[in-house]
């Protein structure tokens, strides 16, 4: 919709280095992202990365994820094989 407005609620990772994600071409790395109420949890190759709490969230809303790259001539690739969005009873 032309109307909204896309900000970020809650910054899971910031800048710095993570030894959980491998970026290797081939290799395949699960991100999964638990909430429950209003805590939120990132976990990446079954390792917890963060967990936040942000009570400002108080409906269902819309999920992105964001990449950048900030070396000259670094590339990247994503691809999605299994993308599931589920409610967790």
């Amino acid at each position: 919709m032309a109307d909204k407005k896309y900000q970020d609620v809650i910054e899971f990772w910031s800048y710095e280095a993570n030894d959980a994600i491998t970026l290797e071409p081939g290799v395949v790395n699960k991100i999964s992202l638990e909430v429950n109420d209003s805590t939120f949890t990132l976990y990446v190759n079954g390792q917890k990365i963060k967990e936040v709490t942000d009570a400002t969230v108080t409906e269902a809303g819309e999920i992105s994820f964001s990449l950048a790259m900030y070396k000259p001539g670094e590339t990247l690739k994503i691809a999605f094989d299994n993308l599931i969005i589920t409610a967790i009873p």
